[in-house]
């Protein structure tokens, strides 16, 4: 956990391993995943920290029960790439969202955004599609 600390040091914010870079590192990746997704949050100036940043700063713990929590941070903490794989499972919540905000509106948006984990049947889907994604983002 202490590798996280950098997230938390306001002078590191937009270092890489600072917030802002690591909000970064997940909106380049789902530029080129969920490029559709991407466009719409871009286009209607949804900030990607308006909902994201707790997902980092608290590693989506606020988003799923206590059980699915532990199997969460079961696989993100065995992370050999040091959290690499919670961008995969951020962008991995935003594809359950997808249609629903492809056309929305900036409200549209930020409440399906932060309602993604609502979409989520299970922890293992979740981590199924964040390697889906994984794998088709290392293809480029």
């Amino acid at each position: 956990m202490v590798e996280l600390r950098d997230g938390f040091l306001r002078e590191l914010d937009k270092e890489r391993n600072g917030i802002q870079g690591r909000i970064k590192q997940y909106a380049d990746i789902m530029k080129v995943v969920e490029p559709h997704a991407h466009y719409t949050i871009e286009s209607n100036q949804v900030n990607h920290q308006f909902y994201s940043i707790r997902w980092f700063m608290l590693l989506l713990s606020q988003e799923f029960s206590m059980d699915d929590s532990i199997r969460l941070w079961d696989c993100l903490l065995s992370d050999p790439q040091r959290f690499q794989f919670t961008n995969f499972v951020c962008v991995a919540l935003v594809s359950f969202v997808r249609d629903q905000i492809i056309d929305g509106d900036f409200a549209c948006c930020m409440e399906n955004l932060q309602k993604s984990s609502e979409s989520v049947k299970n922890i293992p889907t979740l981590l199924n599609r964040a390697n889906d994604v994984c794998t088709s983002y290392m293809k480029y």
